[in-house]
């Protein structure tokens, strides 16, 4: 840190712990005095002293403006500061009529590899005044969507034809952004919130589409880059989670852009979200050969994956915005 700066020490809704005292204040006010030594309340305290009473409390809000051409909600999962400032881990565009988002947006460090792991995995939440449809979780419990999906298909409602028993042939709740995408522990818990999810086979979100975001991670850290994620998935279904309401509809595919604003380079991500499909068309022209890094593999059960130019996947999903592409990012 540079001598004579200022800055800010905050835990959203927790307190600041110096050495193995509470402060009892949520943000404190520094100035750097050298080094890592800080200038507190007239002490001079080693910033490795400092720390949070508890994990920092994450938050969802809906900012008021609109996003893909008007037709989505914006919302932002984060943290609040009692001064009135909200830091921004995850930026959604949801869809109101189903209940489901169009995309997610993170802009990932190149040092993404050097995140902590293993930490406590938080519970998946959905906060207050978004949803319209109850408690989604319980959306996502297999004998909720058994009954739904077996409901669309003609088939008995105890039917585990799809929605099996047991095993990793059940919906998810799919990632939009990865919890593996955040850096700090706060913000991989940010990524909880049941607006960063859509529907997904665990036979496709636990193995195929989990290589993909390593592959993506291990991008920016081979190439020193941030990049910019945007991770969608196209809602023209008819499979619903919720088939009374057609509510949380299940994505034939998943998407995900990785673009590095720099260079103006990027490259689309698609994956194919149905173990039970024996043949595919991609939607765009498969360019993996051309893309060193992604090494993830076609496999019938646990995903089909292709790569395709961004204005290639553009021309088909209407939901991504526009922004420069000169090359693919290779």
């Amino acid at each position: 840190f540079e001598s004579g700066a200022t800055l800010d020490f905050i835990c959203p809704n927790r307190n600041n712990i110096i050495d193995t005292t509470s402060t009892g204040a949520a943000l404190l006010t520094a100035r750097c005095v050298s080094g890592n030594n800080f200038l507190i309340g007239g002490t001079s305290v080693n910033w490795e002293l400092l720390s949070c009473s508890g994990a920092p409390t994450r938050a969802i809000r809906d900012t008021g403006r609109t996003c893909n051409n008007g037709k989505g909600q914006e919302l932002e999962a984060g943290f609040a500061v009692d001064d009135g400032r909200f830091f921004v881990s995850i930026v959604i565009c949801f869809n109101r009529n189903l209940q489901i988002a169009y995309y997610s947006y993170i802009n990932q460090t190149a040092a993404i590899n050097e995140r902590p792991t293993g930490t406590a995995r938080p519970s998946w939440v959905q906060g207050t005044g978004i949803y319209t449809i109850g408690t989604v979780n319980n959306l996502y419990l297999r004998a909720n969507q058994r009954i739904a999906l077996n409901s669309l298909l003609g088939l008995p409602a105890e039917s585990t034809q799809y929605v099996q028993a047991s095993g990793n042939f059940y919906l998810a709740r799919g990632h939009l952004t990865a919890r593996g995408d955040g850096f700090y522990a706060a913000q991989q818990n940010a990524s909880f919130y049941m607006q960063n999810a859509a529907p997904q086979w665990q036979t496709f979100n636990g193995f195929n589409w989990y290589q993909v975001e390593i592959d993506v991670r291990d991008y920016a850290e081979a190439s020193g880059s941030e990049v910019a994620r945007i991770t969608g998935a196209p809602t023209e279904l008819h499979l619903f989670i919720n088939a009374t309401s057609r509510a949380l509809p299940v994505p034939a595919i998943s998407w995900k852009v990785a673009y590095n604003p720099v260079t103006q380079a990027g490259i689309a991500l698609i994956g194919v979200n149905n173990p039970y499909e024996r043949e595919f068309k991609p939607i765009c022209r498969d360019v993996s050969a051309s893309i060193p890094w992604f090494t993830c593999r076609s496999d019938l059960t646990r995903g089909y994956c292709y790569a395709c130019a961004i204005s290639d996947l553009r021309a088909v999903v209407a939901d991504l915005s526009e922004f420069p592409v000169t090359s693919l990012l290779t």
